[in-house]
């Protein structure tokens, strides 16, 4: 059990890079949203990601998709945040 969670540990600290890197980019997204007078919330974009899980070989697709709304829900907050420090 030890050598399982040693392994987990690792590929949890490539998920917290990740997961760095991806809200950096949603950030950046967001100040080309404000900039460009777009919302935040872009239905399209969603569809897209969730399908491509759908579509995808993994075997824990519901799981898959109950992180990826979670992601999407802080990049979104994060983009409103910074819509609204503009208005400051």
């Amino acid at each position: 059990m030890d050598e399982l969670r040693k392994e987990i540990d690792k590929v949890d600290k490539i998920i917290q890079e990740l997961l760095n890197k991806r809200f950096n980019l949603t950030k950046e997204i967001g100040k080309l949203k404000l900039n460009n007078n777009q919302k935040v919330f872009d239905n399209k974009r969603e569809t897209i990601i969730f399908n491509k899980i759908e579509e995808s070989n993994i075997n824990n697709k519901e799981e898959v998709i109950k992180v990826y709304k979670t992601i999407i829900e802080c990049s979104k907050l994060q983009q409103k945040e910074i819509k609204c420090k503009d208005m400051d």
